[in-house]
């Protein structure tokens, strides 16, 4: 079997990724978020059991919690108590502030490192084009210097002619 070697873009995303797999934020919002989704499910299930024929078991419960913590809502199940609403609700905005850390979270897996190189770069430019402006300053010192020698050069040079 021929073994292929990984592009060094691939190598790169899969690196990211298995960072992202591997911080402490990703995995305490994974948990903590399921763990929520799982609590307000259950707080459902007992408002809505025996009441809505769509809830009667927790798996339809869950189902809907998923649906509506990730925004997607079906609408296939829907709870129709007042407690079971106002959880509703709280899943809801939930899932807005899940998803957009979430999304946060990703985004700087796979772009955090690139503006971090960026900046570095820009550092380093600055800092190049400030020792290009001090080495034209200590170039214009130098020729005025040096202009000032020709100068005096220049009048030695007359008196000389003079004399003789």
């Amino acid at each position: 079997m021929i073994q292929r070697e990984l592009t060094p873009t691939v190598k790169i995303y899969f690196s990211r990724v298995k960072n992202l797999l591997t911080s402490a934020p990703f995995w305490f919002l994974t948990i903590f978020g399921n763990l929520c989704t799982f609590l307000l499910a259950t707080l459902v299930y007992h408002f809505e059991s025996g009441l809505n024929p769509k809830m009667e078991s927790l798996f339809d419960v869950c189902w809907w919690a998923f649906a509506t913590i990730t925004t997607i809502g079906y609408g296939d199940v829907v709870p129709i108590t007042v407690p079971g609403r106002a959880i509703g609700i709280i899943l809801m905005f939930m899932g807005t502030g899940f998803f957009v850390t979430y999304t946060a979270l990703f985004s700087n897996a796979f772009l955090g490192r690139e503006i971090d190189r960026l900046d570095y770069k820009m550092k380093r430019m600055s800092k190049e084009v400030s020792e290009i402006e001090h080495d034209e300053e200590m170039m214009e010192t130098s020729i005025e210097e040096i202009k000032q020698m020709l100068n005096k050069l220049d009048q030695r040079i007359k008196k000389n002619k003079e004399r003789n």
